[in-house]
């Protein structure tokens, strides 16, 4: 390949992320090497392409590539605070102590999780001893959400059954009440699953149960697992919410909460909701949240007068939408449009039709020739791997790869030019090859970048080449941090003071 000359700024340029996409090299356990994926085999070997370290984390991947710099996550300032038993000097806290003294009860609802990708048990722990020790006379009532879709699908024994010893310990403390993530924590629109949930917290509308882990096992042996548990309160009165107790949700990512806290919202706006990270409620006060920086991607674009689009399904939308800019509210210049899934199919299907839908208004967005950037996340890998769906994922990452195509086509023929990536592999591993069984963690390994545009075709950007496309082979030449520069530079706008990325597109 010979080296790029110098080119006019590409319009628009496109940032297309796709979440679980990670490289590793082929084995049964790697869906990637398996699948039918024409398209991408085929940029591996046509345009630059190399690796970039990443996160294990959605959002973190998200604001390191919008903020360009690499930066604590909310989990680990959370870790870092409950290591040092310092919550009550953190101003959050002492607030939260202002808001729980005149009140009656506080609730704590979140996931229990043998992962840690989106809740931990060491903060809820965490939460329970600071509360009892501030307020030892207050009752404390656990709602516990279970998983069964990041975590293993039994998990749910062995955690409620440990919660329950933490508990034991505290006095005045009990688990109310039991429900699967498949109601609690929908993200696919669907209300009557949502109303389930909400319904136990706030009126005890559920089964009776005794004793939480006979329940789980009676359900285990029925074959219906964590994800899909149905609602169920545990003997004893009191643990509806009043609007003069206070609500906690210890999950550290809470996206998914916001359909389940709209719900309680509505029937008890006065009761005090709160969240240990920043879910983007406005009525919810977070405990913890990410240290902000006063430059992103998208506020860089926008100072410099560039339109914007940002598209994507309702699992990356949070991503693409307010993460790559680190929470901020960036609103000048950017549009923003949700791809909805559908309800009405299987979950495989509803995967594929929303990747045809985000194609159809990419391809719709190009040919209008309004947006300098368009910013395009496909979260569907992600989503179908958590459940261990091999067969649908297969089916989804093929119908990915001729999207791609179709829009990089469309896009080329515009003039523009992308850069494709992911904020952290999954799919690439999706059989943990020390216990031959499907994995429901995202994984750490190395994620692609492509660089696509008629420019770039053909064309060595300094970057260690792969023999025959095979990426695995090759050391990453960057972070996700280095994005936010290139896109930048690409665009011919300043590179603020505050990304400490570098721009790796250096012809």
């Amino acid at each position: 390949m010979a080296r790029s000359g110098k080119q006019s700024r590409p319009k628009p340029i496109v940032l297309v992320t796709i979440e679980g996409f990670g490289i590793a090299a082929a084995s049964d356990g790697n869906i990637i090497s398996r699948a039918k994926i024409p398209y991408i085999d085929h940029v591996s070997g046509t345009y630059p392409a190399g690796l970039l370290s990443a996160t294990s984390e959605s959002e973190t991947g998200y604001s390191v590539i919008g903020t360009g710099r690499k930066q604590e996550s909310v989990f680990e300032l959370i870790n870092h605070a409950c290591s040092a038993a310092n919550l009550a000097s953190l101003d959050s806290f002492k607030k939260l102590l202002e808001i729980i003294r005149p009140l009656n009860k506080i609730h704590l609802s979140g996931l229990l999780s043998n992962s840690q990708e989106e809740a931990s048990s060491e903060h809820l722990y965490c939460l329970l001893n600071f509360l009892r020790k501030e307020f030892p006379e207050k009752e404390l009532i656990v709602h516990a959400i279970l998983d069964g879709q990041v975590s293993a699908p039994t998990a749910g024994e062995r955690l409620v059954r440990e919660l329950n010893a933490f508990i034991s310990s505290l006095g005045n403390c009990r688990i109310a009440t039991m429900i699967g993530r498949f109601y609690a924590l929908d993200n696919r629109n669907n209300s009557a699953r949502t109303k389930k949930a909400a319904q136990l917290l706030l009126s005890g509308e559920g089964r009776l149960i005794e004793d939480p882990e006979t329940a789980l096992a009676q359900s285990y042996d029925n074959k219906i697992f964590d994800e899909e548990f149905s609602a169920a309160r545990i003997a004893g009165e009191g643990a509806q919410l009043a609007e003069t107790d206070a609500l906690i949700f210890w999950n550290h990512k809470g996206q998914d909460f916001a359909p389940l806290i709209k719900e309680i919202r509505s029937a008890k706006p006065n009761l005090q909701l709160i969240s240990l990270s920043d879910y983007g409620l406005e009525y919810v006060l977070p405990l913890f949240k990410a240290g902000s920086v006063e430059a992103s991607l998208g506020s860089s674009l926008a100072r410099n007068g560039m339109h914007q689009l940002r598209l994507a399904d309702s699992g990356s939308f949070i991503g693409i939408s307010s993460w790559l800019d680190d929470g901020a509210a960036v609103n000048e210049g950017i549009d923003r449009r949700l791809i909805p899934l559908s309800t009405n199919q299987s979950i495989g299907d509803a995967m594929i039709e929303s990747i045809k839908e985000t194609k159809k208004q990419f391809i719709d967005a190009v040919h209008n020739a309004h947006y300098d950037f368009i910013a395009v996340g496909f979260s569907q890998l992600d989503v179908l791997a958590h459940r261990g769906l091999e067969a649908e994922l297969k089916e989804a990452l093929e119908s990915l790869d001729d999207a791609l195509r179709l829009m990089m086509e469309a896009l080329d023929r515009a003039g523009g030019a992308a850069l494709i990536t992911s904020t952290h592999g999954f799919v690439e591993r999706l059989i943990d090859p020390s216990t031959g069984m499907i994995s429901k963690h995202h994984s750490s390994n190395p994620v692609p970048l492509y660089v696509i545009g008629r420019r770039f075709q053909g064309y060595n950007l300094g970057w260690p080449e792969a023999v025959g496309g095979d990426l695995s082979m090759l050391n990453p030449i960057g972070s996700l941090a280095d994005i936010a520069p290139t896109i930048l530079k690409m665009a011919g706008a300043p590179i603020p003071k505050e990304m400490t990325g570098r721009n790796i597109i250096t012809s």
